[in-house]
């Protein structure tokens, strides 16, 4: 579970967006420093790691550090908190020290909780993570485009709207948020791919940059994505659609609910929908800054994974609108059972109005 945290961390539109860094790509880098038992202060080494590893990133492509604090189990649960605590804060002064903000790193503390492993050593640590901009290359496009400024308007009066957006890039998604101009920008592998736009009230639009960008021979160019504002007309809940725990994978069992939601929206072909993924986390269950990311990215994916099925049937993707609800709204706050989670991984299904001329 660990490793799907971090995976999903840089995606997050909690942290990246409130930290300005609105159009870039990012990645993550993980080190894992030990310590002592009984003990909160960094050694030599886990000194040097750290600075030959600032060097290998890059200080000036860091965008954020999340720092974790953790314990093996030889003392109590109190005082093991308050020295995981201890090791993240020192962690976080000497990265002070190298040149790094303190308004970048973020901490957290969780005492013995999470063990890695039975040899108590290994569990003795500060695992840290990065944030990078990524330096994207090998743009795959038959053109000469370096960079893509996409901004996003009302269709019916081009009033400019801040959007989000998702872009897949090698299976992992980045997701970004257009500035206040509701203009986002795209460099890079960016280039060859699609880009989901989505706004509350609003269909999504999807752009492929590559087939907008082919045979354009400029160093950057202007786009404007159309949205088209619309309004619920009814909430249908398909409960029967599962997934397999921790994937956006769908279990076989959920193939009479997808045949019936396929066949509604072929039966009406001038209707909407917008397929909102949601997921199991109970409310009682203590939810990491790292955990809250990975919600919100399963149930997108989830989301995902439900308009992939019906435009593989041929529903057009222009009558579908997709979002993650990551575990916000749960049938079953509390689960008591496997069948109570599975009902918590559900996806509702919004049918929707499209306002003005479609």
């Amino acid at each position: 579970m660990k490793g799907s945290f971090i995976q999903f961390l840089v995606f997050s539109l909690f942290t990246l967006l409130s930290q300005g860094l609105l159009a870039q790509s990012y990645d993550t880098k993980s080190l894992t420093i030990y310590f002592n038992s009984d003990e909160a202060e960094l050694t030599s080494i886990s000194k040097g790691s750290i600075r030959s590893f600032i060097l290998e990133l890059g200080s000036d492509q860091i965008r954020e550090i999340y720092i974790t604090g953790h314990t093996d189990s030889d003392a109590s649960d109190e005082y093991n908190q308050k020295l995981s605590e201890k090791r993240a804060e020192n962690a976080r002064d000497f990265l002070k020290t190298q040149g790094v903000k303190d308004r970048m790193i973020k901490l957290e503390y969780f005492g013995e909780a999470q063990p890695l492993s039975s040899v108590k050593a290994q569990n003795r640590r500060v695992e840290m993570t990065f944030v990078v901009e990524s330096v994207d290359s090998d743009t795959d496009i038959s053109s000469n485009v370096q960079a893509v400024y996409v901004t996003t308007v009302d269709a019916s009066n081009q009033d400019k709207l801040i959007t989000h957006y998702s872009v897949e890039i090698k299976g992992k998604n980045r997701y970004g948020n257009s500035n206040k101009a509701g203009m986002s920008e795209f460099t890079g592998t960016q280039l060859s791919s699609q880009v989901v736009f989505s706004r509350d009230g609003y269909l999504n639009s999807i752009i492929d940059l590559s087939r907008e960008l082919h045979g354009i021979h400029k160093d950057t160019i202007h786009l404007t994505v159309q949205m088209r504002k619309v309004k619920v007309l009814q909430k249908l809940r398909f409960e029967q659609i599962y997934f397999y725990t921790d994937s956006d994978v769908l279990k076989p069992e959920s193939k009479p609910e997808l045949d019936k939601l396929l066949t509604m929206l072929s039966k009406f072909p001038t209707m909407y929908v917008e397929i909102q993924g949601h997921m199991n986390y109970a409310a009682n269950r203590r939810a990491t800054s790292f955990q809250k990311m990975y919600n919100l990215d399963l149930s997108y994916r989830r989301a995902k994974a439900v308009h992939n099925f019906l435009v593989e049937n041929g529903i057009s993707p222009n009558r579908l609108t997709y979002k993650g609800m990551s575990n916000y709204n749960m049938v079953y706050p509390y689960p008591q059972s496997r069948a109570q989670e599975d009902m918590n991984k559900r996806v509702e299904v919004w049918t929707l109005e499209v306002e003005g001329n479609p």
